[in-house]
């Protein structure tokens, strides 16, 4: 059995704030939540082994930083803040 709990916190990068053109200085840093739990098994029968493992995750991340092209300028991709962001 193993498991792990952290959280992270991410401040934006130089790039994400002042990138010319398309970065955005009044972007919020991402905070996270992450938890992690494994099991694993191992069977041994002489020259036999048989062994075997999961993991289970769920990330919650505020405000993640993803870049999206501007509706106005396709060609100019800028940084945007995601409310929340849940993987699992």
């Amino acid at each position: 059995l193993n498991s792990l709990i952290g959280t992270a916190y991410r401040v934006p990068t130089l790039n994400e704030r002042y990138w010319g053109p398309g970065g955005k200085p009044d972007l919020i840093p991402e905070e996270s939540l992450n938890i992690e739990l494994g099991f694993k098994h191992r069977y041994q029968s002489g020259f036999f082994t048989l062994e075997q493992q999961s993991s289970f995750y769920k990330n919650q991340v505020q405000h993640q930083v993803i870049w999206l092209p501007l509706a106005d300028q396709p060609q100019i991709w800028s940084p945007v803040n995601l409310k929340e962001v849940h993987t699992h």
